[in-house]
């Protein structure tokens, strides 16, 4: 994936801060550390095993892209970080948070349709969290973009690249990339990227609550993010 990352002037920084703030997601973050053990994770995705399917929902006159994030829970968080912590049961994993971003790479139609701010990647985001799972289970979270979106941007049936970020009781995880992002270059110019643009698609990737689908296969329990905000 050809990113160069971009110079972040004190207003992209604002812009970005105020996308995520909109979005309810955090900021994307700098480059990730080595990978952990997994006795130090609270929860996890498999490399490369984020899957984009079509489907038709009623809540859609086009075909939705769903793309399912699969999570394994590994270790509860607060034991991870204090082992005398008091926890509702030391076997479960609690408030998983999925975050996801994509990015498209924005057709040459789209680019000739008049439009001067039509940049090469349009990027999407949105976050689920899982209520709890039990410790070595797998679990999947859904997301959709709504066809009307991806008709008129004419977005292929699969993106540029991805990043799924995880938080864990609120202790952030190490970040899941797709196979297109080799080098720490080309992750950090997505991320540099990501944080100029997502205020422009804030609320269009969805979330699996906000979409009926018959033939989606079961998942974990959800917080409804939008029912807790005060």
């Amino acid at each position: 994936m050809s990113i160069t990352p971009v110079f972040l002037t004190k207003t992209t920084r604002a812009i970005l801060a105020t996308g995520c703030a909109v979005l309810g997601t955090a900021p994307l973050g700098a480059q990730q550390s080595p990978p952990l053990p997994r006795a130090q994770i609270a929860a996890t995705v498999a490399d490369n095993a984020v899957k984009f399917t079509t489907v038709q929902s009623s809540v859609s006159a086009y075909p939705m892209v769903r793309i399912e994030v699969p999570v394994t829970a590994l270790n509860n968080a607060k034991l991870l970080e204090d082992k005398t912590s008091i926890v509702p049961n030391k076997d479960w994993v609690d408030k998983i948070k999925v975050t996801l971003t994509i990015a498209y790479p924005v057709s040459a139609k789209a680019k000739a349709s008049g439009a001067r701010d039509v940049a090469a990647y349009a990027f999407y985001s949105a976050s689920s969290t899982i209520l709890t799972m039990q410790r070595n289970t797998k679990g999947s979270v859904f997301f959709y973009l709504p066809g009307e979106v991806i008709k008129r941007e004419q977005l292929a049936s699969t993106p540029e690249g991805y990043i799924v970020e995880i938080e864990v009781d609120g202790k952030a995880q190490p970040a899941i990339l797709s196979r297109k992002l080799k080098t720490p270059k080309e992750e950090n110019g997505f991320r540099e990227m990501a944080g100029q643009a997502l205020f422009k698609t804030a609320g269009v990737l969805l979330p699996q609550y906000h979409v009926p689908d018959d033939r989606r296969p079961s998942s974990p329990a959800l917080i409804r993010e939008d029912s807790t905000r005060q």
